[in-house]
């Protein structure tokens, strides 16, 4: 069994968020870029990709383990320099993912980035529509918003375990960049940036 099956769970962040609350966090994160031609990744059929615009309250509440796979929480909250983006199946919710420009708070490496271009990030598909190349569409979409804000480059941060985040990702033509590594004992903290 691959380690992104067993750290993906709800017990493994519950688990995560127990330690960070007691002083001890541990992340590393890869920074994924993409600059060049948008990707051509259309929905399946029977799927769109449309602005979300609207009340979070009217979408599922909790579909897996992380933030990301809560639709209310990651779409709550969308500021001017958000987008939301809301997959639909037939017209039922089936994933969301968001793109920013702005400097981002980035929980697991307790810091602010600010690096150039559209930050893609809380990208979810809901587990009957993984593997029909949704995700992909939402990445192509969200890269699509940066460039209409005249943003050449776009970027993502991925776990190095969350290998469907990563193949979705490197299908999109991006790629990784840099390591960001963080651990945080008690009052200790210590960040590296590596190139990849």
């Amino acid at each position: 069994m691959e380690l992104w099956r067993l750290s993906r769970t709800a017990t493994a962040r519950r688990a995560y968020d127990w330690l960070a609350a007691r002083g001890v966090r541990v992340s590393t994160m890869l920074l994924y870029a993409h600059e060049g031609a948008v990707p051509e990744r259309e929905p399946p059929a029977g799927a769109s990709i449309e602005p979300f615009a609207g009340d979070p309250a009217g979408l599922p509440a909790n579909l897996g383990a992380d933030a990301a796979a809560s639709p209310r929480e990651a779409l709550s909250g969308l500021g001017s320099f958000d987008r939301g983006l809301i997959a639909r199946v037939d017209g039922a919710y089936a994933g969301h993912v968001v793109v920013t420009d702005r400097p981002v708070e980035v929980e697991v490496l307790e810091t602010v980035l600010d690096e150039p271009g559209g930050y893609v990030h809380r990208l979810f598909v809901a587990p009957d529509h993984r593997g029909e190349g949704l995700a992909r569409a939402l990445v192509a979409a969200a890269v699509r918003v940066a460039r209409e804000w005249d943003r050449a480059r776009s970027w993502a941060l991925i776990a190095p375990d969350n290998r469907p985040s990563r193949w979705t990702f490197e299908a999109c033509g991006f790629g990784p960049e840099e390591r960001l590594d963080y651990v945080r004992l008690g009052p200790l903290r210590r960040r590296n940036r590596t190139r990849v």
